[in-house]
């Protein structure tokens, strides 16, 4: 192969490394963000139910080691974009044997990642295909550079590229150790206690209200998450994309949402006025008049301000389809306001102090708007 092809396919597969790189180096972000409860927005690859990235985040099968996937493999990336570039402008032989051995182990991976999405997961990733489908590109330009394929990576020349290799670990340790952060490691050695202050709750009495619910129906239901929050309140946006990510991938889990607005409009035992009762109010009737209620709630969790009653309507109305005429109407009938107000009321006998408040199987537990206290809940109670 002349040196003008061997170029060409060169920068291949440099671009499309780069591509999936970029892809993961974003999932990773949206990794933490869920993990450590900082982002109020979902993904931008949320695209619906079936293809939603967050799921797949919050899944047991999202992380190695500890280590999210998306993180192994951004920085797998990082070394194979540095191979090629050292193969593009000194032709180093070894880089490009070693950047062969990285790309088949990139290659590895995907089969695996692939074949657990297929078989264990029910929502898909898109991104992660995205850079599934740009890694095999990139392995496949780079087999082609190839005059002789071989593994032989231990011999004396290659040693040198070998750090390339055995450095993705240390690499994926310390980029994980820094993305977390003190008050992350903070959490993760409390949530021993999280978990003992669960099971050591008395269980509480917590009737069956007409609600937004997600999941898992009541009779499947192993886990069941009742949430009391507030759509104005800025923890609350926070836990709304660990919640329903948690939900999502895990079947058998059900999440009941209860307003606890603090705003006394709905809401006797808050003194102060607000926006957060029409906030609830429309989110309830979007659910009633629709089927897609729960897209109304995500909406409103998702607006990065108090909406008015005009603008709760509006929201809702676009993401349920229900009318803007049966909404008003269904938000000024007195069965709503006795609705919101009852719900309220169960959340101040269940002595909620503050939004959210979550309950499991009907006990209080403390840090259940944490991804990594909801699963360790999970396993105990599985």
């Amino acid at each position: 192969m002349d040196m003008k092809n061997k170029k060409i396919l060169t920068y291949l597969a440099i671009c499309f490394t780069l591509i999936s790189f970029a892809l993961l180096a974003y999932l990773s972000i949206k990794h933490y963000d869920l993990k450590t409860g900082s982002s109020s927005s979902g993904s931008m690859c949320n695209i619906s139910e079936t293809f939603n990235c967050d799921a797949v985040s919050a899944s047991s099968y999202s992380e190695f080691l500890s280590i999210p996937v998306s993180v192994w493999g951004a920085v797998a990336q990082t070394s194979l974009i540095i191979l090629l570039l050292i193969y593009l402008f000194s032709g180093s032989v070894n880089a490009l044997r070693m950047s062969f051995v990285l790309a088949s182990i990139n290659i590895l991976a995907v089969i695996v990642m692939g074949g657990i999405t297929l078989i264990f997961l029910s929502a898909y990733c898109l991104f992660c295909l995205l850079s599934y489908v740009s890694i095999l590109f990139s392995f496949i330009f780079i087999f082609k550079l190839q005059d002789k394929v071989s593994f032989n990576f231990l011999n004396k020349d290659n040693r040198i590229y070998l750090a390339f290799l055995l450095g993705i670990p240390v690499a994926a340790y310390i980029t994980n150790d820094m993305a977390l952060g003190e008050s992350y490691r903070n959490l993760e050695k409390g949530i021993g206690f999280y978990i003992l202050q669960w099971n050591n709750a008395p269980q509480k009495e917590i009737p069956l209200l007409e609600a937004v619910s997600y999941g898992a129906s009541e009779e499947n239901a192993k886990m069941t998450v009742v949430e009391f929050a507030d759509f104005n309140c800025i923890h609350c946006k926070h836990a709304a994309p660990v919640l329903h990510s948690f939900v999502k991938s895990h079947p058998d889990v059900r999440l009941l949402f209860y307003n606890f607005p603090l705003d006394g409009a709905c809401n006797p035992s808050i003194q102060r006025q607000g926006v957060s009762c029409d906030m609830a109010k429309s989110v309830y009737c979007g659910h009633k008049l629709s089927s897609k209620g729960w897209d109304g709630h995500k909406a409103m969790f998702e607006t990065e301000r108090p909406q008015s009653l005009e603008e709760s309507i509006d929201l809702v109305q676009a993401k349920t389809g229900a009318t803007k005429e049966d909404l008003a109407a269904c938000m000024k009938a007195t069965e709503t306001q006795e609705t919101i107000e009852k719900q309220a009321k169960l959340g101040t006998e269940l002595g909620v102090q503050g939004t959210p408040t979550i309950f499991v199987n009907k006990k209080l537990l403390q840090g259940g708007n944490m991804l990594p206290v909801l699963k360790e809940v999970y396993k105990n109670i599985r």
